[in-house]
């Protein structure tokens, strides 16, 4: 039976960037991979090992390390869709307008838009019967237990 390990705060935050910028991260990620798979071999005949240690001298081989070293952004990714497919649809509205919002700042912040969207778009999706109020302590429930869930999904597969 693998040892009970307590998140710690830092690990809670690390899931929780995750959480938030997950299409930015997806995003740089594509370009990061398509820039590697698109490079052309070096037209210099120099032996990089030489001037680089533990860097790579042969352009395939080089690549390939660049590729390897997106492995674990592609983990994360892999574990955020995971989550993300695994949640109930009204908080998969929820943490769209959440990331939506991440960025606003002041008295508010991002709760009071959010608080709003969300009944319109429940009300929208669900129908007009459906009560779409969501309180701040309720959003705020349920983005502690989304962090929490993924850091534990995160341990369970050795991203933490």
């Amino acid at each position: 039976m693998p040892e009970y390990k307590e998140l710690t705060k830092q690990e809670n935050m690390i899931c929780e960037r995750w959480l938030l910028y997950k299409p930015d991260k997806e995003k740089a990620y594509q370009q990061a991979r398509e820039q590697v798979l698109e490079s052309s071999p070096s037209t210099s005949m120099v032996d990089i090992s030489a001037i680089v240690p533990g860097e790579i001298s042969d352009s395939t081989g080089n690549r390939g390390a660049k590729l390897a070293s997106l492995q674990a952004v592609e983990d994360w990714l892999d574990l955020i869709n995971d989550f993300e497919s695994s949640l109930p649809r009204e908080r998969q509205i929820y943490l769209r307008l959440r990331r939506e919002y991440r960025d606003c700042r002041g008295r508010k912040g991002w709760t009071s838009a959010v608080q709003y969207r969300f009944d319109n778009e429940i009300r929208r999706q669900i129908g007009p019967h459906h009560d779409g109020l969501i309180t701040r302590r309720t959003m705020t429930n349920w983005w502690a237990e989304m962090v929490l869930e993924l850091a534990r999904e995160a341990l369970r597969r050795g991203l933490l």
